[in-house]
């Protein structure tokens, strides 16, 4: 993800530089957003507009699932500092209000997927790199991989400028 405004203005008043614009910006990676559930979860695809249904408190219950008598989804989510959460909010748009007593936020995907591993009825989503012990769901009814994020190498200006008057 891109550098937030409230890091960039930390950063330069640290007399770190400028962080701002394209000799400062180096996306250097993709990074795929899984959407996961417990392995126990019969599910295996979910159409696009049932995890819409889902984030924004409209599909409250697993259709064919139930533990313990309990049929509500438990919905995992990135506190809304984290870059994985923007770009998931941006093609899901998270109704906190609806689901405040419900939706269950992680300070980081490790915490996320730890957690979903331990708990069936819950639904998250993680980086790629830590689905960890859990299942990746197949979304579908989606024209294109809704959930990438580039990922960003920062230098500051000074070093660009200067690197290449050598």
């Amino acid at each position: 993800d891109k550098i937030s405004d409230k890091k960039k203005q930390y950063l330069s008043g640290l007399g770190k530089g400028e962080l701002v614009g394209e000799q400062c910006e180096h996306p250097i990676a993709q990074d795929d957003i899984d959407i996961i559930v417990n392995k126990k979860n019969p599910i295996e695809e979910l159409p696009f507009e049932d995890l819409k249904k889902i984030y924004n408190g409209d599909q409250i219950e697993w259709l064919n699932l139930r533990s313990n008598g309990e049929k509500r989804i438990k919905v995992y989510s990135r506190d809304d500092t984290s870059g994985t959460f923007s770009v998931f909010n941006e093609v899901i748009p998270i109704d906190k209000d609806k689901l405040k007593n419900y939706l269950i936020f992680c300070k980081d995907h490790l915490e996320m997927s730890n957690a979903i591993s331990k708990d069936v009825m819950a639904i998250g989503y993680v980086s790629s790199a830590f689905v960890g012990n859990t299942k990746i769901v197949t979304i579908t009814k989606h024209t294109s991989t809704p959930f990438k994020r580039n990922l960003f190498l920062y230098t500051l200006k000074e070093n660009y400028y200067s690197e290449f008057k050598k």
